[in-house]
């Protein structure tokens, strides 16, 4: 679980700018390169631009999607996996995802 992507760097610790995402998590990255954030004060995934040299993200305008009203972010990993796949998830998505796992099947 703890496995780190040699070839992807962990986002979690990069700047975001801008001051609406100042608590976003990092997701992973999805399969066209693109880090993926997880606002949890909006409710919202938004796509990112990294920036190597000074490990910073920059918000893709319009990449916002904001969960369904009774959507989990697990369920919204998912969904977004479905759209491209996943290169990566973090810590933070691998979580959620195996919380919705044990929480399906107690039910």
């Amino acid at each position: 679980m703890g496995r780190r992507d040699p070839v992807t760097p962990e986002y979690d610790t990069w700047n975001i700018d801008h001051d609406e995402y100042n608590r976003a998590e990092y997701v992973g990255v999805m399969g066209v390169g693109e880090p993926v954030f997880y606002d949890p004060e909006t409710r919202s995934t938004f796509r990112g631009r990294a920036h190597p040299d000074d490990e910073r993200i920059t918000p893709i305008e319009g990449s916002e999607e904001s969960l369904g009203a009774e959507e989990t972010i697990g369920q919204a990993i998912e969904r977004l996996g479905e759209k491209t796949g996943w290169d990566s998830l973090s810590e933070f998505a691998r979580e959620h995802l195996e919380s919705d796992d044990q929480q399906n099947e107690s039910n």
